[in-house]
């Protein structure tokens, strides 16, 4: 029994757009366990820390409302 992936993903675009989906909330798994045995939070505030004149943090926390924000709005843009 053969599977045809390109096949099987012309046929359904709904199947591509689940990979897609699987393969980034695997890499979001990955990089999350790296973080969580480097440390890379400390790491991140050291470094934010160094070059505190430069605001760097803020740049922190304006990605998190981003991240937050976009899906909402795309969402909402969709739907009007």
């Amino acid at each position: 029994m053969e599977f045809d992936l390109k096949e099987i993903y012309q046929e359904s675009p709904k199947a591509f757009r689940d990979l897609i989906i699987i393969f980034i909330f695997a890499m979001f798994v990955f990089l999350l366990t790296i973080a969580a045995s480097f440390d890379a939070f400390e790491m991140l505030v050291e470094w934010s820390e160094k070059y505190e004149k430069f605001e760097i943090d803020e740049i922190f926390v304006l990605l998190n409302i981003t991240l937050f924000c976009d899906p909402i709005s795309i969402a909402i843009t969709h739907v009007i």
